[in-house]
């Protein structure tokens, strides 16, 4: 089962909204704006996530970071965060 999700990629090229896709198997960062391909599409594989936490980011929003097993780290802006936390810790705990 997929769900999509609005947000942002925060990163060195800055806060960049799109799309978060959560399916079984990784979350998916799309955008369509003109950036270099590497932000374009970021797939996280769910079984690489170390732990999750939560962080203040741009002005009063709470950002997801996410620290994979290779120590790479992902921050995003998510609406409907609740959700998105629920819906992944379920799937975390099913792999």
């Amino acid at each position: 089962m997929q769900k999509i999700f609005k947000g942002s990629l925060c990163c060195d090229a800055g806060v960049l909204g799109g799309s978060i896709m959560l399916n079984d198997e990784s979350i998916v960062y799309k955008t369509q704006k003109i950036l270099p391909d590497k932000y374009k599409k970021v797939t996280i594989p769910i079984t690489d996530i170390e732990n999750l936490t939560l962080s203040r980011s741009v002005l009063f929003f709470l950002a997801i970071n996410i620290k994979l097993k290779n120590n790479s780290e992902y921050k995003l802006l998510i609406f409907s965060r609740s959700e998105f936390l629920k819906i992944l810790s379920e799937r975390i705990v099913c792999t």
